[in-house]
Parts: structure tokens; sequence; C-alpha cells
């Protein structure tokens, strides 16, 4: 399994994440909530699958139950990212 931290990614480097705006703050929101909303649609994609190959309606469930999460989850990273790019079309609008 891939360990995924913030600290060592190449753009962050070692002092963490210098923000000089809030577009930079913006820009690292939508970064990261892509790689999450990477992450979250194999989640679902799996979950898929696999409710393809269980039988089993206890599990299913449980698998029902992940499903919900995800979705919950890529909602709220969706409405952050949708948050953080509302300044941007103000300005286009201008």
């Amino acid at each position: 399994m891939n360990d995924i931290r913030l600290m060592d990614r190449p753009e962050v480097g070692t002092q963490g994440i210098q923000l000089g705006s809030i577009s930079d703050l913006a820009d690292v929101i939508a970064k990261l909530g892509h790689k999450l909303n990477n992450h979250l649609t194999s989640v679902l994609g799996y979950s898929e699958l696999l409710s393809y190959e269980i039988n089993d309606p206890g599990l299913k469930a449980e698998l029902g139950k992940i499903v919900e999460e995800a979705k919950k989850a890529s909602q709220i990273v969706r409405e952050l990212c949708d948050l953080v790019r509302q300044p941007e079309k103000a300005a286009e609008a201008r």
C-alpha cells in the first residue's frame, strides 16, 4: 500500500505549505480535493465490483454503508472545491 504523506510531497517541502495568498490556499485545496476524489472514486468502483460477487445480504448491507460514506466524503470534497472556486468566478464576472 502506498504511504502518502503531505510533508513528503515535493511541492510542499520540509517547511510545510507556504501560502502567500488566498489564491495559493485555493490551489492547494483544489489539488488535494482532486487527489481525494480520485481515491474515493476507486473506493466506489471497487465496492461496486465487489457487490456483484457478494451473495450474503449482511455483507451487502455493510458494503452499502461503505459506499454511502464514500459518497458523503466525495460530496464534502466537492463542496469544499466549489467554495474555493467562488472567488474565482466572482473575479471573472467583474
